[in-house]
């Protein structure tokens, strides 16, 4: 129906909530089935920039979190052919951040071979380093919450993207990918990937002095980070997670982000859309 006209392209979602209802109520087998049309319209996204764009804007949103459903794995393989091919319109800055949404929702769907190559792809553009030649990548802030949701990355490579985050927090402007990069416990990642307690200490430090009222995400990064797992390889000490509970319980921030740094418990619902960084369709199975 959108042809080659940007503004119908435009108009999509909103028609697509005109008959299904609002998106945040799309269920997964909703998603998933406007995934796979999507997916099967993907040489022809690039019409215009605004088709490109909302194109990926959608498909991320249906996708996410990567994993859950029947057929997911095809799906993503379907989607990662597309990184190889990259932009069709790599001038409209508000394309690349859409591109790197796409792949932060999807990443739970990613090995740790694809995750590297995403990391690989935004490092020179955050790290300082010599830039590859072609288009430039915009959309720092992005490529910034992406890395978080990167969880099968080595230490290592957190680390440098803690500092990365640290060197350009104000085009980011909130705490939370600290907090998922220095998580004591992974949403899908594995136990051996996560950040030393040293390193995490260290941004907690960073943490602790700010108003946590103002600074947006810094509490429940700090949850995250002194969160309690019963592993003494990855737990921080006991004295440091009782400041952090100390600290939540002073700023009357919600009880579950108290009780996980006082006992290791599974998260909430609500807390595990924190996590993740958005709403998670109904019906997914995601343990």
């Amino acid at each position: 129906k959108a042809g080659h006209d940007p503004q119908a392209a435009k108009a999509l979602r909103n028609e697509l909530e005109a008959v299904i209802g609002p998106r945040g109520q799309w269920s997964s087998t909703e998603c998933r089935g406007l995934a796979d049309a999507l997916l099967k319209v993907a040489p022809h996204r690039g019409r215009t920039p605004e088709h490109e764009l909302q194109w990926l804007r959608i498909l991320s949103w249906c996708l996410r979190p990567g994993f859950g459903h029947t057929r997911d794995r095809e799906r993503i393989e379907q989607v990662w052919a597309l990184f190889d091919e990259g932009l069709k319109h790599p001038g409209n800055k508000g394309t690349w951040n859409e591109w790197w949404i796409l792949w932060r929702r999807v990443a739970a769907g990613l090995d740790a071979e694809r995750q590297a190559a995403l990391y690989a792809a935004v490092a020179p553009w955050l790290g300082g380093g010599p830039r590859p030649k072609g288009p430039h990548h915009h959309g720092p802030a992005e490529m910034l919450r992406l890395l978080a949701a990167l969880e099968r990355l080595p230490a290592d490579a957190k680390q440098n993207a803690g500092a990365w985050l640290q060197t350009h927090f104000k085009k980011v402007n909130s705490w939370w990918p600290l907090g998922r990069l220095g998580a004591r416990q992974p949403f899908h990642g594995t136990a051996a990937d996560v950040v030393p307690p040293d390193v995490a200490d260290a941004w907690l430090e960073l943490l602790l002095p700010l108003d946590w009222a103002q600074a947006d995400g810094a509490a429940f990064a700090a949850a995250c980070i002194a969160r309690v797992t019963g592993d003494p390889a990855r737990d921080l000490p006991p004295e440091r997670r009782r400041r952090v509970a100390d600290r939540l319980t002073a700023d009357k921030s919600p009880s579950p982000w108290i009780e996980m740094v006082t006992r290791a418990v599974d998260l909430s619902e609500g807390d595990t859309r924190r996590v993740f960084g958005d709403s998670l369709p109904a019906g997914l199975r995601l343990r």
